[in-house]
């Protein structure tokens, strides 16, 4: 409420910063220094600051990762995924404002900020004059060796995070809720297996979402109807949904905007357990026969119980690396990899018959959905086909040519301008692996292919 109270100087510029690769370009020894300035600073200094340390140096120097039976040590940055990380992340964002961007001295361009807020690696900034971007970027850029800014600006409009940003011609900022061009409703299924309690309240919680987010009641309403209308696709019941959005609307904006004190932190132990049928009744008779334990210390309270996803049948089933790793050798031909959503478009075969030539092309080894630096060949509904090269997985590819077709995207691709003018769909669309490519321009081996015949 405050940011929308706040009239800006006409002429202003919105402004969206990123800083590209933010984790895997972090200076690990300038990481460590970072933690160890914080562990220093507290008041409580359990555990102690070397044991803490110690324990954040294994996690940045490490870290490894594995591409197929090789490993590699990772030496710059923080691994992605790691918990640390945006942690990490965000005390070398504090270290750059510090020195750097929000300090005058050494900004030139300070006296240009009229608002600066930003969320790890996404900076929103607002500017009196538009027109010194292009240097602010560029000493941006030269202020830390590891950063690279990338820059959007609009003088009315800027999407930022989930939420596009305009400002007015009052000169106040105004907020609605954003989504990607990309983005799919992929939301949980009523019907998939988590506790109900946590179905019951989704629709809730993302409607509160919407509201904190728009400004205006005709945007809460809009985006509204429309998330109401995918949680129907996913099997939600209408009772849960009406009555969901019934206590959001009849709630005011300015207390989803209100900033919530932190909770008080208990003394308790935290027991992950998988979410089964069984979960309730293992934490009832934690619960009944708590009293036995809890002259322990640490143990006078019972556990906060926290669940976690079960494995699946899925997950139980896949192939292990190494049975992987001897079907690759035993069998040839093209086969779905069972693990992606292009398997549904792959062709399980041995052998493939040229739709005009008649030729059959026996392969003589094995590639699957993952397999890098290939090429592929693409079949419709009609006799035509289509020969392509990929340096990466063929399954990113193929999903590419998949969504465009689609989404209607890139009508200037070929395979594009088949499938409509053909009034062909994605689900048309079947792939397969021809072979590895081995020219230095691998799109030639696709253009040998199609000339040669195989």
């Amino acid at each position: 409420m405050q940011l929308e109270s706040t009239v800006f100087p006409m002429g202003s510029c919105l402004v969206s910063l990123d800083v590209a690769s933010l984790y895997t370009n972090i200076p690990q020894d300038e990481a460590r220094e970072f933690a160890l300035e914080v562990f220093e600073a507290r008041s409580d200094i359990f555990p102690s600051t070397d044991f803490l340390i110690t324990f954040t140096e294994i996690i940045l120097e490490k870290a490894y990762f594995r591409i197929q039976q090789t490993y590699y040590m990772q030496i710059k940055g923080v691994a992605m995924g790691c918990e640390i990380a945006p942690s990490i992340a965000n005390l070398f964002m504090n270290k750059l404002e510090r020195d750097f961007i929000c300090n005058p001295t050494h900004n030139r361009f300070w006296s240009y900020f009229r608002l600066y807020r930003h969320y790890i690696d996404d900076i929103l900034l607002i500017i009196s004059d538009a027109s010194i971007l292009p240097e602010l970027t560029e000493w941006l850029n030269r202020i830390h060796p590891s950063t690279q800014f990338t820059h959007t600006s609009h003088p009315s409009h800027i999407p930022f995070l989930d939420t596009e940003i305009c400002l007015t011609a009052e000169g106040k900022l105004a907020f609605k809720p954003f989504h990607k061009p990309t983005d799919r409703a992929s939301g949980l299924h009523f019907r998939s297996y988590h506790p109900k309690s946590l179905k019951n309240s989704l629709p809730y919680s993302q409607l509160v979402l919407l509201k904190r987010n728009s400004s205006l009641e005709s945007d809460f309403r809009r985006e509204s109807e429309r998330l109401l209308q995918e949680f129907r696709g996913r099997g939600f019941p209408s009772h849960i949904l009406e009555s969901a959005f019934k206590k959001v609307n009849s709630m005011p904006r300015q207390l989803f905007l209100q900033e919530k004190s932190p909770a008080q932190r208990e003394n308790r132990i935290t027991y992950a357990l998988d979410y089964t049928p069984g979960s309730q009744v293992i934490r009832s008779v934690m619960n009944q026969h708590w009293h036995i334990v809890n002259s322990i210390p640490g143990c006078s309270l019972p556990p906060r119980v926290s669940l976690r996803k079960a494995k699946s049948l899925r997950q139980s089933l896949v192939w292990t690396d190494v049975m992987l790793y001897e079907k690759r050798s035993l069998v040839k031909g093209h086969y779905v990899c069972g693990k992606c959503r292009a398997c549904g478009l792959a062709l399980a075969t041995k052998e493939s018959v040229h739709p005009f030539l008649k030729f059959r092309y026996t392969f003589n080894q094995y590639t699957d959905c993952t397999t890098p630096e290939w090429v592929y060949l693409i079949s419709c509904a009609c006799p035509a086909f289509y020969v392509g090269c990929t340096l990466r997985p063929v399954k990113q590819r193929i999903l590419e040519h998949s969504s465009n077709v689609r989404l209607q995207k890139l009508l200037e691709e070929p395979i594009v301008q088949h499938f409509l003018q053909n009034n062909h769909t994605d689900r048309d669309m079947r792939f397969l692996v021809l072979y590895k490519h081995e020219a230095r321009n691998p799109f030639e081996d696709a253009r040998q292919f199609v000339k040669r015949g195989g």
